[in-house]
Order: C-alpha cells, then structure tokens, then sequence
C-alpha cells in the first residue's frame, strides 16, 4: 500500500489486515472509520448500491454493455468511469491514484453511503472547520466516492459552526473602533 499521509490514520485492525507498518504522525491523528473492522467494511461496500452494481461487473472483469449501463444509476455510472483505477485491497475495493509530484500511490476506500456523514463530520471537526478544499484534501487522501466534491461543498455550507464563524467575520468587523 502506499505512503499514508499524517492524520489520515487508519483503525488499527484495518491497518494489520491491509498490511500496513505503524505511522507516525506530527499533527493529531483522524481515524477514517472509528470501530469498522475489514469484515466491516466489506459488508457494507457490498451492500452498497452503487459499489455494489459496478463492483460486480469488476470482479468479473467484463465491463458492462450499453443496455446493463442504462440500469446503472447515475452515481454508478461515475463510479464505472474509474474503472481502470479501481483496485481489491483484501477483499475492500479501493481507488488508486497517483499524485502529480510522482510520489508513491494512494489507496482511497470506495467509502459505502452510509458512512459518509460520520466520515466527513469526523474529518471537517477534528481539524478545525477549514472549509471546503481543506476539507476535500483531507477526504481525498483516505476515501472516495462519486459525488464527492459537491456533497463536501454542500455539508460544509450548512456546517452551523462554519456558517456563525462566517457571518462574524464580516468587512466591518475587520476595523477596530478605537473611540
């Protein structure tokens, strides 16, 4: 598996049953999926709508036809265009990909519905809010899945705490009245 980044450490069970060593990290560590195990997980991409319809044509390496894709949902569809990314990390399908600096391969988990609110809640508050790209980075280098960028630019607009600190920061405020 490839290098992880700092705050991106995985459960530790998960880590034994993906192979990977210890990580040491400088800044505070966000566990993607709190109490998943890889059984766990594997469940739950299976029961996934979307994993779960294009994860059965990959398995059998046989792209669907054109009357299969009209079944497809949308988010499906998505899904299916990364295709030549996807890759089985014992049993857990994961999106590989490589980063522009030429660094070594990333391993993001094709992360079920179900899972998206805790995952992007965790990460948006266990690192302090920091918006919409921040948040998006931090995502991206432990999971994926379809829809991704607009379903993070969506959470974190009704994010309350993002939304008051916000709204405090307005150009007036940026002048002290000094009396």
């Amino acid at each position: 598996m490839g290098a992880m980044v700092p705050g991106t450490l995985l459960p530790e069970p998960l880590q034994r049953a993906l192979q990977l060593g210890k990580i040491e990290a400088t800044q505070a560590a966000v566990t993607v999926l709190p109490n998943c195990t890889l059984s766990d997980i594997c469940s739950l991409q299976q029961a996934d709508p979307v994993i779960q319809a294009v994860s059965w044509f990959w398995r059998r390496k046989q792209r669907p036809n054109h009357e299969e894709r009209k079944q497809l949902s949308p988010p499906a569809l998505v899904l299916l265009r990364q295709w030549d990314r996807l890759v089985d990390q014992n049993g857990v399908l994961c999106r590989r990909i490589f980063r522009p600096d030429g660094a070594a391969a990333t391993f993001q988990l094709l992360l079920p519905a179900v899972l998206k609110n805790e995952v992007v809640t965790g990460v948006h508050q266990e690192h302090g809010h920091q918006g919409v790209e921040r948040t998006l980075e931090l995502l991206r280098a432990r999971c994926y899945w379809p829809g991704m960028s607009s379903e993070v630019a969506d959470w974190c607009q009704t994010c309350e705490r993002c939304q008051v600190a916000k709204a405090g920061m307005s150009s007036s405020d940026a002048y002290l009245d000094i009396g």
